[in-house]
């Protein structure tokens, strides 16, 4: 048994009957939707129609929303219908970040995620979702795709069908009857209205402009040509008259947690290196520094981590109880482990320091070749992890394509590095006897900066084989509403700044060009993370 829809654009009306039955059935409070109708419209008076689209959850055979839930909020039942348990969720959302059509969003009143589920309540008794019983022309057919005498099936298979974003690898179980390219594509139309029939359009920052052009609207060769947006006449017009709004996501705190990520991961290896190459010994004052460094860090990545969740109270449920095809379970106890090896080698470096007998006696134990060539490279490899990660996680957010870029887990280890060795900079400033770490990081960190300029180049300036999706990402990014935080913060202030200071190589500018490194290193973060939530889904 496997139940899915059919809406047969055919007989769709746009009455919204479906989107009522819905709320009223579901209790779905104002201002979120399990179901709706997408209303665009085309052509240019007199010769002008409107197109519609029912939209909600698809249901899909390989739903990404199931895949990335931590704690198996998201299930699919035997029957096939994507449902979730409320109870379960912690709010994390990455659920709506991995779903490619806009169907998932936060409750307002529960503060954890739901959308369309089939009204599984009424198909367990035999009845149909309430969408179906409600339609007045039935062009909502919901049934089991895998009975081949069932209507749904009949209609699938004597009737050219098309899906959403087939190339999301979703198998969605959501099929239109003469559906139409201009509503199916959420991104085919790029100029989003200021106001829609019923309701005012979600605004970024408060702009709306169009991120393929100026979003200027005009009339080409005088005030009887045809209507011109930006550069290009459109003698065919689409434009969205009705959608729902469907605000970001994730904000500055995961931009902050993959800084603070980055600076513990960083840190912990540039330290190990540190002592393996002879420049520092365990117990010294700038080995316990660094160690505390990552300890706080590895702490405040946690925090930002929860400061993220709907519902923070149930943050112990990700270790509690995973869902280990989840990036997000994965990588809490990849940080669990390496919070715990943090906490161990700074415990070691006090004792040493203030001369504790039995810590003194562990660190001799960790320095001996064998003992620490073991715990060195394991404790490594396990802040590599941390640092690489959550580009993992953001492979399984398929929603968001910018952030699905072949070099992104290169770029997070980098990142990390470049992170690490700004910290060793402004230390190495900060400290005697430090004239050797201060030479051996300036010329990495500028290798480091080299290199992440090169993958930050080739994914938002030169890819041209990026999707449409990609691009309106990118042009938001580099030209739109975060502009300043990409080419201030994350170009001139996290890589050429840097540079140019430690080329001059001027008493105190180390430390200002390791600071430099990790403001700007924030500042990419927030505007990745941003302009990946700016093309539609829906």
């Amino acid at each position: 048994m496997n139940y899915g829809f059919v809406i047969d654009n055919r007989l769709c009306i746009g009455c919204h009957a479906c989107s009522t039955a819905c709320k009223s059935e579901n209790d779905v409070p104002l201002g979120v939707n399990r179901t709706w109708v997408k209303y665009v419209e085309t052509g240019i008076f007199p010769n002008s129609g409107r197109e519609f689209q029912v939209t909600r959850c698809n249901h899909c055979a390989n739903p990404p929303c199931v895949e990335i839930c931590p704690v198996s909020a998201m299930f699919t039942r035997s029957n096939g219908i994507v449902d979730f348990d409320s109870d379960a969720c912690i709010g994390c959302k990455a659920c709506i970040q991995a779903c490619p059509y806009d169907a998932i969003y936060i409750d307002p009143e529960s503060l954890t995620a739901a959308k369309c589920h089939y009204c599984a309540h009424r198909t367990e008794i035999g009845l149909e979702p309430a969408c179906v019983v409600v339609c007045p022309e039935q062009a909502i057919i919901a049934g089991d795709i895998d009975d081949p005498q069932s209507r749904i099936r009949q209609l699938i298979d004597n009737n050219q069908v098309k899906v959403r974003k087939p190339e999301s690898r979703t198998k969605p179980n959501l099929f239109y009857i003469e559906g139409s390219r201009v509503t199916l594509d959420p991104n085919i139309v790029t100029d989003k209205p200021a106001t829609y029939m019923w309701s005012d359009s979600h605004r970024v920052n408060g702009d709306t402009s169009n991120y393929f052009n100026s979003g200027t609207v005009k009339k080409a060769g005088g005030d009887d040509g045809p209507v011109q947006i930006g550069g290009k006449v459109a003698h065919h017009m689409v434009q969205v008259s009705y959608d729902v709004n469907h605000k970001k996501s994730w904000h500055w705190p995961v931009a902050a947690y993959l800084t603070t990520k980055a600076i513990a991961a960083g840190t912990y290896v540039m330290l190990i290196g540190a002592v393996a190459l002879g420049l520092s010994d365990i117990g010294s004052w700038f080995a316990t520094i660094m160690g505390v460094i990552v300890l706080g860090a590895t702490i405040a990545t946690g925090s930002f981590l929860c400061i993220d969740l709907e519902r923070p109270e149930r943050f112990l449920r990700v270790i509690m109880r995973p869902q280990w095809r989840s990036w997000l379970s994965k990588g809490a106890w990849i940080l669990v482990g390496f919070g715990a090896t943090s906490a161990i080698l700074l415990m070691v470096n006090l004792g040493v320091y203030f001369e504790i007998d039995t810590f003194v006696t562990m660190g001799d134990i960790l320095l001996s070749p064998s003992s620490f060539a073991v715990w060195g490279i394991f404790t490594s490899v396990l802040a590599i992890s941390t640092a690489v990660y959550t580009a993992y996680l953001f492979r399984q957010a398929r929603g968001r394509e910018l952030w699905q870029g072949k070099y992104l887990p290169l770029h997070m280890g980098v990142q990390a590095g470049i992170a690490g060795l700004a910290i060793c900079l402004i230390l190495a400033d900060s400290l005697e006897n430090m004239s050797k770490i201060h030479e051996y990081t300036s010329a990495a960190v500028i290798c480091g900066l080299i290199v992440s300029g090169c993958i930050i180049c080739y994914e938002h300036v030169i890819n041209r084989s990026a999707s449409t999706a990609v691009r309106i990402a990118n042009q938001a990014l580099m030209f739109g509403s975060y502009r300043w935080w990409f080419w201030l913060g994350g170009i001139l202030s996290g890589h050429v700044l840097p540079m140019v200071l430690l080329i001059i190589r001027g008493e105190v500018l180390g430390s200002i060009a390791g600071v430099c490194v990790i403001a700007g290193l924030f500042c990419y973060e927030y505007g990745f993370i941003l302009a990946g939530q700016e093309p539609s889904n829906s």
